[in-house]
Protein backbone atom coordinates (compact mmCIF):
# COMPACT_ATOMS: atom_id res chain seq x y z
CA UNK A 1 0.00 0.00 0.00
CA UNK A 2 1.54 3.34 -1.00
CA UNK A 3 1.81 6.19 1.49
CA UNK A 4 -0.83 8.11 -0.49
CA UNK A 5 -3.32 5.23 -0.20
CA UNK A 6 -2.48 4.73 3.46
CA UNK A 7 -3.04 8.42 4.18
CA UNK A 8 -6.42 8.20 2.43
CA UNK A 9 -7.45 5.27 4.60
CA UNK A 10 -6.26 6.97 7.78
CA UNK A 11 -8.19 10.12 6.91
CA UNK A 12 -11.29 7.96 6.50
CA UNK A 13 -10.91 6.65 10.06
CA UNK A 14 -10.01 10.01 11.58
CA UNK A 15 -6.20 9.95 11.58
CA UNK A 16 -3.83 12.80 10.90
CA UNK A 17 -1.88 12.67 7.65
CA UNK A 18 1.05 10.29 7.90
CA UNK A 19 0.09 9.08 11.37
CA UNK A 20 0.09 5.27 11.32
CA UNK A 21 -0.75 5.05 15.01
CA UNK A 22 -4.46 5.54 14.37
CA UNK A 23 -4.50 2.79 11.75
CA UNK A 24 -2.70 0.51 14.18
CA UNK A 25 -5.36 1.27 16.78
CA UNK A 26 -8.18 0.52 14.34
CA UNK A 27 -6.60 -2.80 13.39
CA UNK A 28 -5.94 -3.70 17.01
CA UNK A 29 -9.50 -2.85 18.01
CA UNK A 30 -10.84 -4.85 15.12
CA UNK A 31 -9.23 -7.84 16.80
CA UNK A 32 -11.01 -6.86 20.01
CA UNK A 33 -14.30 -6.71 18.13
CA UNK A 34 -13.64 -10.25 16.91
CA UNK A 35 -13.08 -11.38 20.48
CA UNK A 36 -16.40 -9.83 21.50
CA UNK A 37 -18.24 -11.38 18.56
CA UNK A 38 -17.50 -15.05 19.26
CA UNK A 39 -21.13 -16.04 18.78
CA UNK A 40 -21.73 -14.64 15.29
CA UNK A 41 -23.23 -16.74 12.53
CA UNK A 42 -21.59 -20.10 11.82
CA UNK A 43 -19.01 -19.34 14.51
CA UNK A 44 -16.83 -17.81 11.78
CA UNK A 45 -15.03 -14.80 13.20
CA UNK A 46 -15.57 -11.40 11.62
CA UNK A 47 -12.88 -10.33 9.19
CA UNK A 48 -10.76 -7.32 8.50
CA UNK A 49 -9.89 -7.03 4.83
CA UNK A 50 -6.67 -5.27 3.79
CA UNK A 51 -4.44 -5.48 0.70
CA UNK A 52 -2.15 -8.00 2.37
CA UNK A 53 -1.28 -9.59 5.69
CA UNK A 54 2.16 -7.99 5.69
CA UNK A 55 0.64 -4.51 5.58
CA UNK A 56 -1.60 -5.26 8.53
CA UNK A 57 1.08 -6.73 10.75
CA UNK A 58 3.50 -3.90 9.96
CA UNK A 59 0.87 -1.33 10.83
CA UNK A 60 -0.25 -3.25 13.87
CA UNK A 61 2.52 -5.00 15.85
CA UNK A 62 -0.01 -5.77 18.58
CA UNK A 63 -1.62 -8.30 16.23
CA UNK A 64 1.30 -10.67 16.80
CA UNK A 65 -0.82 -12.72 19.20
CA UNK A 66 -3.51 -13.05 16.52
CA UNK A 67 -3.60 -15.92 14.06
CA UNK A 68 -3.98 -14.62 10.49
CA UNK A 69 -5.27 -16.70 7.58
CA UNK A 70 -4.66 -15.18 4.17
CA UNK A 71 -7.34 -15.74 1.59
CA UNK A 72 -7.72 -14.29 -1.91
CA UNK A 73 -11.12 -12.77 -2.69
CA UNK A 74 -12.63 -12.67 -6.17
CA UNK A 75 -14.27 -9.23 -6.26
CA UNK A 76 -17.09 -8.40 -8.62
CA UNK A 77 -15.85 -4.97 -9.69
CA UNK A 78 -12.43 -3.90 -10.89
CA UNK A 79 -11.94 -1.88 -7.71
CA UNK A 80 -12.42 -5.05 -5.65
CA UNK A 81 -10.35 -7.54 -7.63
CA UNK A 82 -7.29 -7.42 -5.40
CA UNK A 83 -8.33 -7.89 -1.80
CA UNK A 84 -7.14 -10.22 0.88
CA UNK A 85 -8.86 -11.29 4.05
CA UNK A 86 -7.29 -11.46 7.46
CA UNK A 87 -9.34 -13.63 9.78
CA UNK A 88 -8.50 -12.49 13.26
CA UNK A 89 -8.77 -15.24 15.86
CA UNK A 90 -8.08 -13.25 18.98
CA UNK A 91 -7.97 -14.61 22.52
CA UNK A 92 -7.23 -11.19 23.97
CA UNK A 93 -9.89 -9.73 26.23
CA UNK A 94 -11.18 -6.22 25.44
CA UNK A 95 -9.91 -3.61 27.88
CA UNK A 96 -11.67 -0.58 29.33
CA UNK A 97 -9.46 1.58 27.10
CA UNK A 98 -10.95 -0.14 24.06
CA UNK A 99 -14.58 0.21 25.10
CA UNK A 100 -15.37 3.53 23.43
CA UNK A 101 -13.79 2.65 20.11
CA UNK A 102 -15.15 -0.89 20.23
CA UNK A 103 -18.58 0.65 20.70
CA UNK A 104 -18.07 2.91 17.71
CA UNK A 105 -16.80 -0.01 15.66
CA UNK A 106 -19.66 -2.11 17.03
CA UNK A 107 -21.23 -4.33 14.43
CA UNK A 108 -18.29 -3.67 12.13
CA UNK A 109 -17.89 -7.36 11.38
CA UNK A 110 -16.04 -6.92 8.09
CA UNK A 111 -14.08 -3.88 6.92
CA UNK A 112 -12.73 -3.95 3.37
CA UNK A 113 -9.82 -1.73 2.35
CA UNK A 114 -9.21 -1.93 -1.39
CA UNK A 115 -5.91 -1.38 -3.17
CA UNK A 116 -7.14 2.13 -3.94
CA UNK A 117 -7.55 2.83 -0.23
CA UNK A 118 -11.34 2.77 -0.30
CA UNK A 119 -12.76 1.67 3.06
CA UNK A 120 -15.92 -0.39 2.49
CA UNK A 121 -17.87 -1.62 5.52
CA UNK A 122 -19.69 -4.83 4.73
CA UNK A 123 -23.30 -5.51 5.80
CA UNK A 124 -23.97 -5.87 9.51
CA UNK A 125 -24.51 -9.41 10.72
CA UNK A 126 -27.66 -9.89 12.78
CA UNK A 127 -27.42 -11.88 16.03
CA UNK A 128 -28.65 -15.48 15.82
CA UNK A 129 -30.83 -15.52 18.96
CA UNK A 130 -30.39 -19.26 19.41
CA UNK A 131 -32.19 -20.82 22.42
CA UNK A 132 -30.11 -21.66 25.47
CA UNK A 133 -29.28 -25.33 26.07
CA UNK A 134 -31.69 -27.35 28.25
CA UNK A 135 -31.15 -26.82 31.98
CA UNK A 136 -33.11 -26.31 35.18
CA UNK A 137 -33.31 -22.51 34.90
CA UNK A 138 -34.58 -20.18 37.58
CA UNK A 139 -36.90 -17.92 35.56
CA UNK A 140 -37.02 -14.38 36.95
CA UNK A 141 -39.40 -11.68 35.66
CA UNK A 142 -37.85 -8.24 35.09
CA UNK A 143 -38.93 -4.88 33.70
CA UNK A 144 -37.51 -1.42 33.11
CA UNK A 145 -38.95 2.07 32.99
CA UNK A 146 -36.84 4.53 31.03
CA UNK A 147 -36.38 8.17 30.04
CA UNK A 148 -37.72 7.47 26.56
CA UNK A 149 -38.25 4.89 23.85
CA UNK A 150 -34.97 5.32 21.95
CA UNK A 151 -32.05 2.90 21.99
CA UNK A 152 -30.02 5.40 24.04
CA UNK A 153 -32.67 5.89 26.76
CA UNK A 154 -31.63 5.71 30.43
CA UNK A 155 -33.10 3.45 33.11
CA UNK A 156 -35.34 5.19 35.66
CA UNK A 157 -36.72 2.06 37.39
CA UNK A 158 -35.59 -1.57 37.50
CA UNK A 159 -37.76 -4.26 39.06
CA UNK A 160 -37.59 -8.06 39.20
CA UNK A 161 -39.57 -10.86 40.82
CA UNK A 162 -39.13 -14.56 41.52
CA UNK A 163 -42.00 -16.16 43.43
CA UNK A 164 -42.41 -13.84 46.44
CA UNK A 165 -38.91 -12.35 46.18
CA UNK A 166 -38.95 -8.84 44.73
CA UNK A 167 -36.40 -6.23 43.71
CA UNK A 168 -37.24 -2.59 42.98
CA UNK A 169 -34.99 0.44 42.55
CA UNK A 170 -35.50 3.91 41.14
CA UNK A 171 -32.55 5.47 39.31
CA UNK A 172 -31.95 9.20 38.92
CA UNK A 173 -31.04 9.59 35.24
CA UNK A 174 -28.32 11.94 34.01
CA UNK A 175 -30.51 13.23 31.18
CA UNK A 176 -34.07 14.43 31.06
CA UNK A 177 -37.20 12.27 30.89
CA UNK A 178 -39.23 12.84 27.73
CA UNK A 179 -42.79 14.14 28.15
CA UNK A 180 -44.11 10.97 26.50
CA UNK A 181 -42.24 8.74 28.97
CA UNK A 182 -43.42 10.84 31.93
CA UNK A 183 -47.02 10.60 30.76
CA UNK A 184 -46.81 6.79 30.62
CA UNK A 185 -44.67 6.06 33.71
CA UNK A 186 -45.73 9.07 35.86
CA UNK A 187 -42.02 9.59 36.57
CA UNK A 188 -40.68 13.14 36.42
CA UNK A 189 -37.32 14.70 37.18
CA UNK A 190 -37.15 18.15 38.80
CA UNK A 191 -34.29 19.96 40.50
CA UNK A 192 -32.17 16.83 40.72
CA UNK A 193 -34.91 14.67 42.25
CA UNK A 194 -37.15 11.92 40.87
CA UNK A 195 -40.90 11.93 41.44
CA UNK A 196 -43.51 9.24 40.86
CA UNK A 197 -47.03 10.57 40.48
CA UNK A 198 -45.78 13.85 42.01
CA UNK A 199 -44.42 12.07 45.10
CA UNK A 200 -40.62 12.02 45.68
CA UNK A 201 -38.98 8.59 45.56
CA UNK A 202 -35.66 7.36 46.92
CA UNK A 203 -33.12 6.91 44.13
CA UNK A 204 -29.70 5.36 43.63
CA UNK A 205 -27.20 5.84 40.84
CA UNK A 206 -27.05 3.35 37.99
CA UNK A 207 -23.99 1.48 39.24
CA UNK A 208 -25.49 0.96 42.71
CA UNK A 209 -28.79 -0.17 41.18
CA UNK A 210 -27.11 -2.79 39.01
CA UNK A 211 -24.80 -3.95 41.80
CA UNK A 212 -27.77 -4.47 44.14
CA UNK A 213 -29.60 -6.23 41.31
CA UNK A 214 -26.68 -8.68 41.11
CA UNK A 215 -26.94 -9.27 44.85
CA UNK A 216 -30.64 -10.03 44.50
CA UNK A 217 -30.03 -12.47 41.64
CA UNK A 218 -27.10 -14.08 43.47
CA UNK A 219 -29.45 -15.03 46.31
CA UNK A 220 -31.47 -17.22 43.90
CA UNK A 221 -30.72 -20.65 42.51
CA UNK A 222 -28.62 -20.71 39.34
CA UNK A 223 -28.63 -20.81 36.35
CA UNK A 224 -30.85 -17.74 35.99
CA UNK A 225 -33.00 -16.84 32.99
CA UNK A 226 -34.46 -13.32 32.98
CA UNK A 227 -37.74 -12.92 31.14
CA UNK A 228 -39.62 -9.78 30.15
CA UNK A 229 -42.43 -8.73 27.83
CA UNK A 230 -41.12 -7.44 24.50
CA UNK A 231 -37.75 -7.65 26.22
CA UNK A 232 -35.71 -8.68 23.18
CA UNK A 233 -36.51 -5.46 21.38
CA UNK A 234 -36.54 -3.03 24.31
CA UNK A 235 -35.61 -4.02 27.88
CA UNK A 236 -32.68 -6.35 27.12
CA UNK A 237 -30.71 -3.94 24.90
CA UNK A 238 -31.19 -1.08 27.36
CA UNK A 239 -30.14 -3.24 30.31
CA UNK A 240 -27.04 -4.51 28.51
CA UNK A 241 -26.19 -0.97 27.39
CA UNK A 242 -26.37 0.15 31.02
CA UNK A 243 -24.19 -2.79 32.06
CA UNK A 244 -21.65 -1.84 29.40
CA UNK A 245 -21.55 1.80 30.50
CA UNK A 246 -20.85 0.73 34.08
CA UNK A 247 -18.34 -1.98 33.09
CA UNK A 248 -20.51 -4.71 34.68
CA UNK A 249 -21.32 -7.00 31.74
CA UNK A 250 -18.83 -9.68 32.80
CA UNK A 251 -20.20 -9.77 36.35
CA UNK A 252 -23.74 -9.97 35.00
CA UNK A 253 -22.90 -12.82 32.60
CA UNK A 254 -21.52 -14.89 35.48
CA UNK A 255 -24.93 -14.73 37.18
CA UNK A 256 -27.39 -14.67 34.26
CA UNK A 257 -27.32 -17.30 31.51
CA UNK A 258 -29.62 -15.39 29.18
CA UNK A 259 -33.02 -13.86 28.52
CA UNK A 260 -36.44 -14.85 27.24
CA UNK A 261 -39.21 -12.77 25.66
CA UNK A 262 -42.73 -13.51 26.90
CA UNK A 263 -44.25 -11.66 23.95
CA UNK A 264 -42.96 -14.35 21.60
CA UNK A 265 -43.72 -17.12 24.09
CA UNK A 266 -47.34 -16.00 24.57
CA UNK A 267 -47.82 -15.66 20.81
CA UNK A 268 -46.82 -19.31 20.46
CA UNK A 269 -48.93 -20.78 23.30
CA UNK A 270 -52.05 -18.56 23.11
CA UNK A 271 -52.40 -17.69 19.41
CA UNK A 272 -55.22 -15.58 18.03
CA UNK A 273 -55.30 -12.85 20.67
CA UNK A 274 -56.49 -9.43 19.48
CA UNK A 275 -53.65 -7.77 21.35
CA UNK A 276 -50.47 -9.08 22.94
CA UNK A 277 -49.79 -5.97 24.99
CA UNK A 278 -49.16 -7.09 28.56
CA UNK A 279 -51.93 -4.89 29.96
CA UNK A 280 -54.45 -6.38 27.50
CA UNK A 281 -53.34 -9.96 28.21
CA UNK A 282 -53.75 -9.42 31.96
CA UNK A 283 -57.27 -8.14 31.34
CA UNK A 284 -58.14 -11.00 28.94
CA UNK A 285 -56.39 -13.95 30.61
CA UNK A 286 -56.41 -12.96 34.29
CA UNK A 287 -59.64 -10.92 34.24
CA UNK A 288 -58.18 -7.96 36.09
CA UNK A 289 -56.48 -4.61 35.63
CA UNK A 290 -53.34 -3.30 37.31
CA UNK A 291 -51.08 -0.23 37.49
CA UNK A 292 -49.25 -0.76 34.21
CA UNK A 293 -45.94 1.00 33.46
CA UNK A 294 -44.77 0.79 37.04
CA UNK A 295 -41.93 -1.73 36.76
CA UNK A 296 -42.77 -3.50 40.03
CA UNK A 297 -46.46 -3.82 39.14
CA UNK A 298 -45.48 -4.98 35.66
CA UNK A 299 -43.32 -7.85 36.93
CA UNK A 300 -46.01 -8.96 39.40
CA UNK A 301 -48.56 -9.15 36.59
CA UNK A 302 -46.08 -10.77 34.20
CA UNK A 303 -45.21 -13.51 36.69
CA UNK A 304 -48.93 -14.26 37.10
CA UNK A 305 -49.35 -14.49 33.31
CA UNK A 306 -46.29 -16.70 33.08
CA UNK A 307 -47.67 -19.10 35.69
CA UNK A 308 -51.09 -19.15 34.02
CA UNK A 309 -50.22 -19.77 30.36
CA UNK A 310 -46.65 -21.01 30.00
CA UNK A 311 -43.78 -22.84 31.72
CA UNK A 312 -40.00 -22.93 32.05
CA UNK A 313 -39.49 -25.10 28.96
CA UNK A 314 -41.44 -22.69 26.74
CA UNK A 315 -39.40 -19.84 28.17
CA UNK A 316 -36.19 -21.66 27.24
CA UNK A 317 -37.43 -22.28 23.69
CA UNK A 318 -37.77 -18.51 23.27
CA UNK A 319 -34.52 -17.68 25.04
CA UNK A 320 -31.27 -16.15 23.80
CA UNK A 321 -27.86 -15.38 25.23
CA UNK A 322 -26.36 -12.23 26.71
CA UNK A 323 -23.88 -12.23 23.80
CA UNK A 324 -26.78 -11.96 21.34
CA UNK A 325 -27.93 -8.75 23.02
CA UNK A 326 -24.37 -7.40 23.12
CA UNK A 327 -24.20 -8.05 19.38
CA UNK A 328 -27.56 -6.31 18.88
CA UNK A 329 -26.38 -3.30 20.91
CA UNK A 330 -23.24 -2.95 18.81
CA UNK A 331 -25.40 -2.96 15.69
CA UNK A 332 -27.66 -0.31 17.23
CA UNK A 333 -24.66 1.92 18.00
CA UNK A 334 -23.46 1.51 14.44
CA UNK A 335 -26.92 2.31 13.05
CA UNK A 336 -27.25 5.42 15.23
CA UNK A 337 -23.93 6.82 14.04
CA UNK A 338 -24.68 6.08 10.41
CA UNK A 339 -28.20 7.54 10.63
CA UNK A 340 -26.73 10.74 12.08
CA UNK A 341 -24.35 10.98 9.12
CA UNK A 342 -27.28 10.62 6.69
CA UNK A 343 -29.43 13.32 8.33
CA UNK A 344 -28.34 15.94 5.79
CA UNK A 345 -29.37 13.75 2.87
CA UNK A 346 -32.78 13.27 4.48
CA UNK A 347 -33.13 17.00 5.09
CA UNK A 348 -32.19 17.79 1.48
CA UNK A 349 -34.84 15.38 0.21
CA UNK A 350 -32.28 13.09 -1.42
CA UNK A 351 -33.50 10.04 0.48
CA UNK A 352 -36.39 9.25 2.81
CA UNK A 353 -35.89 8.32 6.46
CA UNK A 354 -36.87 4.76 5.53
CA UNK A 355 -34.15 4.62 2.85
CA UNK A 356 -31.62 6.11 5.29
CA UNK A 357 -32.47 3.33 7.74
CA UNK A 358 -31.87 0.76 5.00
CA UNK A 359 -28.51 2.34 4.14
CA UNK A 360 -27.48 2.44 7.82
CA UNK A 361 -28.66 -1.14 8.40
CA UNK A 362 -26.51 -2.17 5.44
CA UNK A 363 -23.50 -0.85 7.37
CA UNK A 364 -23.02 2.29 5.28
CA UNK A 365 -22.68 5.96 6.22
CA UNK A 366 -22.65 9.11 4.13
CA UNK A 367 -18.83 9.09 4.24
CA UNK A 368 -18.83 5.58 2.79
CA UNK A 369 -20.97 6.75 -0.14
CA UNK A 370 -18.76 9.80 -0.69
CA UNK A 371 -15.61 7.68 -0.53
CA UNK A 372 -16.98 5.15 -3.01
CA UNK A 373 -17.95 7.95 -5.39
CA UNK A 374 -14.51 9.58 -5.09
CA UNK A 375 -12.76 6.30 -5.90
CA UNK A 376 -15.01 4.68 -8.49
CA UNK A 377 -17.63 7.24 -9.50
CA UNK A 378 -21.36 6.84 -9.83
CA UNK A 379 -21.05 3.33 -11.23
CA UNK A 380 -19.22 2.20 -8.11
CA UNK A 381 -21.97 3.66 -5.90
CA UNK A 382 -24.63 1.87 -7.94
CA UNK A 383 -22.76 -1.42 -7.59
CA UNK A 384 -22.33 -0.90 -3.83
CA UNK A 385 -26.01 -0.15 -3.14
CA UNK A 386 -27.53 -2.74 -5.48
CA UNK A 387 -25.08 -5.61 -4.90
CA UNK A 388 -26.85 -8.85 -3.96
CA UNK A 389 -26.57 -9.93 -0.31
CA UNK A 390 -28.31 -13.21 0.46
CA UNK A 391 -30.20 -12.90 -2.81
CA UNK A 392 -31.48 -9.35 -2.16
CA UNK A 393 -30.05 -5.89 -2.95
CA UNK A 394 -27.78 -4.65 -0.20
CA UNK A 395 -29.83 -1.42 -0.07
CA UNK A 396 -32.03 -0.97 -3.14
CA UNK A 397 -32.23 -1.35 -6.90
CA UNK A 398 -34.87 1.38 -7.27
CA UNK A 399 -33.57 3.46 -10.17
CA UNK A 400 -34.95 6.83 -9.07
CA UNK A 401 -33.50 6.46 -5.58
CA UNK A 402 -30.13 5.43 -6.96
CA UNK A 403 -30.11 8.35 -9.42
CA UNK A 404 -30.93 10.80 -6.62
CA UNK A 405 -28.05 9.51 -4.50
CA UNK A 406 -25.54 9.62 -7.36
CA UNK A 407 -26.67 13.13 -8.36
CA UNK A 408 -26.22 14.28 -4.76
CA UNK A 409 -22.72 12.78 -4.59
CA UNK A 410 -21.81 14.34 -7.94
CA UNK A 411 -22.90 17.77 -6.73
CA UNK A 412 -21.06 17.24 -3.45
CA UNK A 413 -17.86 16.38 -5.34
CA UNK A 414 -18.15 19.59 -7.42
CA UNK A 415 -18.63 21.72 -4.30
CA UNK A 416 -15.66 20.06 -2.62
CA UNK A 417 -13.37 20.90 -5.55
CA UNK A 418 -14.37 24.57 -5.56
Amino acid sequence: MTQQRLNHVMQRVGADDGDAARMERVLRLAARVVSANKSVATRTPPTLTVPCVTTATKLCPSLRHVHCDRQRLSGTGQQLNRRFVIRLHSTARPTRDDDDVTGVLGGLGRLAITDEGDVIPEPLVAPLFRPLPPADYTCVAFDLETTGLGTNAEITQLAAMYRENTFNRYVLPEGEITPEASRVTKLTKRDGHLYHDEEPVDTVDLTQCLTEFFEFLSSLEKPILLYGHNARRFDCPLLVTALTRTDLVSSFSRIVSGFSDTLRAFQSVIPGQKSYKQEDLVRTILNRTYGAHDALEDVRALQDLYRKVTNDDVMRQHSFGVADIQHLCRNQVSNRLKMASLAGMIGDGVISKYMAEKIASAGLSRDDLVSRYDVSGGEGVLQLLSAKVNGKPRVTKHEKTLRNIVAYLEENAKETKQ
